[in-house]
């Protein structure tokens, strides 16, 4: 049973926000490759995981509780070849498998462990706990980059020529290159924002990211993208994940 369905980690959308919106290509392109190479393994490594029973099986990610622990490298990319530099390293050649052998590995083990450490509702009491204490990692990543605020490109980004910026037009945001119109292109702005720099903006903060004029409007987006709000009158500020 999965009980935490896998999502894109947060220091992934992070890459990607940063990506889109620096002027010139860093290495954070290579950064950004290898954690979307390793984000897909992993979600490949769950659709074998899939073959297996889910009422008999509970998937628990960064336990610490006194389990038997099997050690296993799973090579996502089936046509992985792995040489062993001495006889040494080939004594561990068993535990090292493609996903697709996971659901036969995990069977196997099954029958090596007879006696139950948890009973189903001690497990459903722990997975509600690691759902309840898990807190993803949030990184500042201009500051792991050492990227100055002011190199980012604000703005809304066309979401057909990519370019910067959309410009806001009879109740609709139009790109001046591609002429494409769109009413909510200024979400996904809005989403890199609070990736890039904060998860909380005021009114004042908002205008100037996406190029508006109007506080009246400003306001109007904000509170229909915001989960909520804190402060007052001019130190309002709201909240967007």
């Amino acid at each position: 049973m999965i009980i935490k369905k896998r999502e894109m980690p947060l220091s992934l959308k992070k890459l990607e926000a940063l990506e889109r919106r620096l002027p010139k290509k860093r290495p954070t392109v290579e950064v950004l490759a290898r954690q979307m190479a390793g984000f897909k393994g992993e979600l490949a490594i769950d659709f074998s995981l899939s073959f297996l029973p889910s009422e008999h099986y509970w998937f628990i990610h960064h336990k610490r509780k006194p389990l038997p622990i099997e050690a296993l490298v799973v090579m996502a990319n089936e046509r992985t070849i792995v040489r062993h530099a001495s006889a040494a390293s080939a004594s561990f050649s068993e535990k090292i498998i493609p996903c697709g052998r996971i659901p036969k590995y995990i069977i196997n083990i099954e029958q090596t462990y007879i006696k139950a450490h948890y009973s189903e509702r001690e497990l459903e009491s722990l997975s509600e706990l690691l759902l309840k204490q898990h807190q993803e990692l949030d990184n500042d990543i201009l500051k792991q980059f050492q990227i100055d605020r002011s190199e980012i490109i604000s703005g809304v980004q066309c979401q057909v020529c990519s370019r910067y910026a959309m410009e806001w037009d009879r109740r609709r945001w139009q790109c001046p290159y591609c002429r494409f119109r769109m009413l909510n292109a200024h979400a996904k702005a809005l989403e890199d924002y609070s990736l890039l720099f904060s998860p909380t903006l005021s009114n004042r903060d908002a205008r100037k990211f996406l190029h508006l004029t109007s506080p009246n409007y400003t306001k109007h987006i904000l509170q229909r993208c915001s989960k909520s709000f804190i402060g007052k009158t001019r130190e309002k500020k709201y909240l967007l994940r």
